[in-house]
C-alpha cells in the first residue's frame, strides 16, 4: 500500500480514488471492505451487549451510559479517519485513555448539538414566558411541536433558530472532530466555509438528513408489514438486533461524510487543522 507509513497495518486500498462522489459510492457500500465488516459486526454485538446492560439490576444503566459513550466516541473517530484519507474504518477496541479516546470525543458530539440549539432553547423559553404564559411548562407531553404550533407569529424566528441549527450541524460536528469544541466559537469562519462550498454543503446535509431520517422509517415500515404476521416485535431481541444494524450503518454513513467532505473541499476552507 503506498499510504502505509512506518509499519502502520491495514487493508490495502481496493479501489482507486478518483473524486468526491466516488468517495461517496465507496461509503455507501463500506461493508464490502472485510475489515469494515468486521468492525461493523463488531460494533453491532457491543450494540447488543448494550441492550443487555439495560437488565443488570442498579449499576445496568450506568453499563448502558458508558457503552453509549464509546460507540458514540467511535463514531466520532470515523471523521478524522476518513478525513485523512482512509476507507477503513477505526479499530474498535480499548482505549489506551478513558478521558481523551471515549470522555471528550462524545462530549464533543452532544456539546455540538447543544450550543447549536441554545439559542433556540433560549428563544423557546422567552416565548413560553412572555407569549404563552408559564402555563405551558408545565405541560407533561410538551415538545417543540406543541410550543411552535402555538406560539403564533412567534414562532417565526423559533423555527428559523431550530432549521438554522440543523443546517449547520454537519459542518459544526466536523469541526468539533478536526479542530475541538472551542472552533464552534468561530461561527464566522464556519459561516464562510459554508459559503465556499455551499453546493456541495447542501448535498452533505441533504445525504445527512437521509440518513438520519431513513433507519426510523425503515424499522418502522418493517414493524408494520411483521408485526401483524407474528414476525417483528416492537421491544424484543428480534426488532432490536435488525434495528441496531440499520442505525450502525447509516450512522457509519454519515461520519464518513463528513470526513469525505473535510478531504475534498479542505483548500476552500478558512483554517488548516493538519
Amino acid at each position: 500500500d503506498p499510504d502505509a507509513r512506518g509499519g502502520v497495518s491495514h487493508l490495502p486500498r481496493i479501489r482507486p480514488r478518483t473524486g468526491f462522489w466516488s468517495d461517496v459510492g465507496w461509503t455507501l457500500a463500506f461493508f464490502v471492505s472485510p475489515h469494515n465488516l468486521v468492525m461493523f459486526v463488531v460494533v453491532w454485538g457491543f450494540y447488543l451487549l448494550q441492550w443487555l446492560f439495560a437488565y443488570v439490576p442498579l449499576v445496568g444503566w450506568i453499563m448502558v451510559l458508558l457503552a453509549e459513550l464509546y460507540i458514540v466516541a467511535w463514531y466520532m473517530s470515523i471523521i478524522g479517519e476518513t478525513a485523512s484519507g482512509e476507507d477503513d474504518l477505526p479499530r474498535f477496541g480499548a482505549a489506551e485513555s478513558i478521558l481523551d479516546d471515549i470522555v471528550l470525543p462524545a462530549l464533543a458530539y452532544y456539546g455540538t448539538f447543544i450550543v447549536l440549539m441554545a439559542p433556540a432553547f433560549a428563544y423557546a423559553m422567552f416565548v413560553a414566558k412572555t407569549v404563552q404564559g408559564t402555563g405551558i411548562l408545565k405541560q407533561p407531553n410538551l415538545d417543540l411541536y406543541t410550543l411552535i404550533n402555538s406560539a403564533g407569529a412567534a414562532a417565526v424566528p423559533l423555527i428559523v433558530l431550530v432549521a438554522l441549527g440543523i443546517f449547520l450541524w454537519p459542518i459544526a460536528l466536523m469541526c468539533v472532530s478536526m479542530g475541538g469544541l472551542f472552533s464552534l466559537f468561530r461561527i464566522d469562519l464556519i459561516l464562510m466555509a459554508v459559503a465556499k462550498t455551499l453546493p456541495a454543503y447542501i448535498a452533505i446535509c441533504l445525504m445527512v438528513a437521509a440518513a438520519t431520517v431513513l433507519p426510523g422509517f425503515i424499522v418502522e415500515a418493517a414493524t408494520s408489514i411483521a408485526t401483524p404476521s407474528g414476525g417483528l416485535g416492537r421491544g424484543g431481541l428480534m426488532f432490536d438486533l435488525p434495528a441496531y444494524a440499520i442505525e450502525i450503518y447509516f450512522s457509519v454513513v454519515t461520519m464518513r461524510l463528513l470526513g469525505l467532505y473535510y478531504l475534498h473541499f479542505k483548500e476552500r476552507f478558512p483554517w488548516n487543522w493538519e
